[in-house]
């Protein structure tokens, strides 16, 4: 029994053996101090950019050892692609090490999509599906400063576009923010705010002696408040109303005048009515705010 046992355990090693070693002649291999040019086997690995333009439908698994690696352009991703890292090498075998890392530094001149705006790129997947990405730290260490087209500038660590069944594990991706685009063009001139109500009748002469009500506050953006009554019997008028609360406001009623003097005389008058708000000012929109595309 013991013996078919190791037997078959054998005969599933080999078949094992012979699996990998047949996979392994189909990987691209890829090594911080790479070549940029050769096969990319085992024996003559090479630089990742160089790796993506090895990659076809039936060679297109890239091993990347752990490591840092620093280059100065973006990272196309082509179809089909699968980069996988933290690869350690141990007795000439490549044998993954989750304890590892593996960081791509990416610093890569600005890309001008359509003519218009800019972005600079780490990793980018464009009409590239099935794409399979794990295992990495992905550093954008593009400076970012200026405009293109008055817009800024933004970063990506890895940007997909016209892209579908892509996959990302354990994946980190470091970025910094976009710079600022130009401040934009005044608004349009703001159009002016109706007059305010006017203010409601002060009371008649006697004992309650309270002023007339406030006046509304004008149409437009938001009217300014009414002002306030007269507060006495001394046949005073009401106070001016505000100010409009911003430049297309109109601005608020006058409050209503006081009653008659309390002299006692039964033919006591309500105060007047408060005076109606004047008309906001017109005046030009505050500027745009700054465009800041952020990657």
């Amino acid at each position: 029994m013991r013996k078919l046992f190791t037997l078959s355990l054998l005969a599933i090693l080999g078949l094992t053996i012979s699996a990998n070693a047949q996979v392994a002649c189909n990987y691209i291999y890829v090594v911080p101090s790479g070549a940029t040019n050769g096969t990319g086997d085992i024996n003559a690995p090479v630089t990742l950019p160089y790796a993506m333009t090895l990659v076809t439908p039936t060679r297109n698994v890239v091993l990347v050892q752990a490591g840092n690696y620093s280059y100065n352009q973006k990272i196309s991703v082509p179809a089909n692609a699968v980069i996988d890292g933290r690869y350690q090498i141990s007795g000439g075998e490549w044998i993954k090490n989750s304890a590892a890392t593996t960081t791509i530094t990416i610093t890569p001149s600005i890309d001008v999509y359509l003519s218009l705006t800019g972005h600079y790129v780490a990793f980018e997947l464009g009409s590239s599906p099935n794409v399979y990405l794990k295992d990495l730290n992905i550093v954008n260490n593009a400076p970012t400063s200026g405009t293109t087209n008055s817009f800024g500038r933004t970063k990506y660590g890895v940007r997909v576009s016209s892209s579908n069944n892509f996959y990302f594990t354990r994946l980190d991706v470091t970025t910094t923010n976009a710079s600022t685009g130009f401040i934009g063009a005044n608004g349009l001139t703001g159009g002016a705010g109706s007059g305010g109500a006017s203010g409601h009748q002060g009371d008649d002469d006697g004992n309650d002696c309270n002023g007339g009500g406030s006046g509304f506050g004008g149409a437009g953006a938001s009217g300014g408040a009414g002002g306030n009554g007269a507060s006495t019997c001394n046949g005073e008028t009401g106070s001016v109303g505000g100010q409009g609360g911003n430049f297309r406001a109109g601005g608020g009623g006058g409050g209503g005048g006081s009653g008659e003097r309390d002299d006692g005389s039964p033919n006591a008058k309500r105060g007047g009515f408060g005076g109606a708000g004047s008309q906001g000012v017109i005046a030009g929109g505050i500027y745009g705010n700054p465009n800041n595309d952020d990657g």
